[in-house]
Parts: structure tokens; C-alpha cells; sequence
């Protein structure tokens, strides 16, 4: 059983090894890698990704499952304006038997999404944010 002072959170974008902001949890406990399930589209909002739920898509997310303090969490919401731009929400991950905090895209709806839109397909089996080493601000 984890400890209520430490929180099982899966990240999947910048906040990933080799992301610009994984500073925020580089002192966190990485414990590997997992995916959602299966129903979440990962789209593009230009320097950082979001996903969001779509039951039309057969995707699951790629990301990194870390063991955060109370503390760490806390930044995170801010970091992620939590509440406004990211809803955090348990999920449920490859591998792991207990469900994980991950940031969801807030009043995000799939049809929202237009096909001009910067989005990552959900014909792929497992979606990846790829980051770029080039790629910083």
C-alpha cells in the first residue's frame, strides 16, 4: 500500500525525462512506464500536449508513472492550472494496481477538435509525445 504522503501521478508530456519541465519531479520516485487505457486522444496545444476523453478513439497514452509528495502535487496543479486548463483525475494504468492521478484537458469535448486542428491521431494504437531536445523557450 502506497503512503497517503506520497501520490501515484502518470505524466505524459513535458513533465517527462528529457521534458522541459521535468524539473518539476525530478526528485520524485520514478517507478516506469505504463499507458491509459484505452479511450483518450492526445492532442497538440504547440509546445505541450493535453488529452482528453474520446470514446470514439481506440488509443491509449504513453507516459511515466512517478511517486510524488504532497508538496510535489500541489505544484503540479499549479503548474497545470489545475481546475482551469487541466482537470487531475484518477486513472487507470498498465501495470499498476491502483490508479494513478493524471491531467486531463479541462471542457475539452473530441468534436471540439476540428480535422485543422494540430492533433495526433487516435489510429495509432499507443500515442507518444516525442520531445525535442531542440525544441525549448
Amino acid at each position: 500500500m502506497i503512503e497517503s504522503a506520497l501520490h501515484l501521478t502518470f505524466v505524459y508530456g513535458t513533465l517527462k525525462q528529457g521534458g522541459y519541465n521535468h524539473t518539476y519531479i525530478s526528485e520524485a520516485q520514478f517507478l516506469g512506464v505504463g499507458e491509459t487505457e484505452e479511450g483518450f486522444l492526445m492532442v497538440s496545444l504547440g509546445s505541450y500536449p493535453g488529452i482528453i476523453r474520446d470514446p470514439q478513439c481506440a488509443s491509449r497514452v504513453a507516459g511515466e508513472l512517478y511517486l510524488i509528495s504532497d508538496a510535489c502535487l500541489q505544484t503540479l496543479d499549479r503548474l497545470e492550472d489545475e481546475g482551469e486548463e487541466y482537470i487531475r483525475e484518477k486513472l487507470v494504468i498498465s501495470g499498476y494496481p491502483e490508479p494513478a492521478w493524471c491531467y486531463v484537458l479541462a471542457n475539452r469535448e473530441p468534436d471540439s477538435w476540428s480535422s485543422n486542428d494540430s492533433r495526433i491521431r487516435c489510429t495509432m494504437d499507443v500515442q507518444i509525445w516525442q520531445i525535442l531536445d531542440s525544441f525549448r523557450f
